[in-house]
């Protein structure tokens, strides 16, 4: 069968409509399956983000001590505070000294540890545990105490105060109570002796 002009026209422009067609539904899938990735690469981003945050959160919670700041402040009580932070910040957070608080017998840069409870001395006080700052309770911080300080617990003179204030400038300070056994002239009955009476 002979076909005319117009029906191979006609057959062309169907032909063209197709390929069209075709183009159009590959170009549309093509697009689909970016935008897929695109949005998928996105919320892994978000995602991403969102778990840097909170280890940031995370690290930061874990960076933060309590102390207990009492005595002769203006607000005193329990303060959230960050590591590496001094006493004089935090009375400056505890709405600072009252007029009869006796700073000349503290550190004030002394640098704070977890569960530390301080008492600022009034002026004109007696009480050694409202004068003595390196005081947690009972206990003695040998990681601020001065040669003083140290003389006063049972079993220690002037030298061997001296050589835990050497020990603890060399070293930073004691991480752990069983370190002093590393400050010569300390041995196991000395520690044992000492270990009820002190803290780090």
């Amino acid at each position: 069968m002979k076909l005319k002009k117009d029906d191979l026209v006609l057959i062309g422009l169907l032909i063209t409509v197709m390929i069209v067609g075709i183009m159009l539904v590959v170009r549309n899938n093509q697009l689909n399956s970016q935008k897929s990735i695109e949005i998928s690469s996105s919320t892994k981003r978000e995602l991403e983000i969102e778990k840097e945050e909170e280890l940031l959160k995370q690290k930061e919670e874990e960076e933060k001590i309590f102390i207990h700041l009492g005595g002769a402040v203006a607000e005193p009580g329990v303060y959230k505070i960050e590591v590496g932070t001094r006493l004089y910040q935090v009375i400056e957070q505890a709405g600072g000294p009252t007029a009869e608080a006796d700073l000349n017998t503290i550190n004030l840069v002394e640098q704070l540890r977890d569960g530390t409870r301080i008492m600022i001395p009034y002026q004109g006080s007696t009480s050694y545990d409202e004068v003595d700052v390196n005081m947690v309770g009972s206990k003695l911080n040998i990681n601020a105490a001065t040669q003083k300080e140290l003389e006063t617990l049972q079993g220690v003179g002037p030298a061997l105060a001296e050589q835990i204030i050497e020990y603890r400038r060399q070293n930073g300070g004691f991480s752990e109570l069983t370190e002093l056994k590393q400050v010569s002239g300390i041995g196991s009955k000395t520690f044992d002796n000492l270990k009820s009476q002190i803290t780090y």
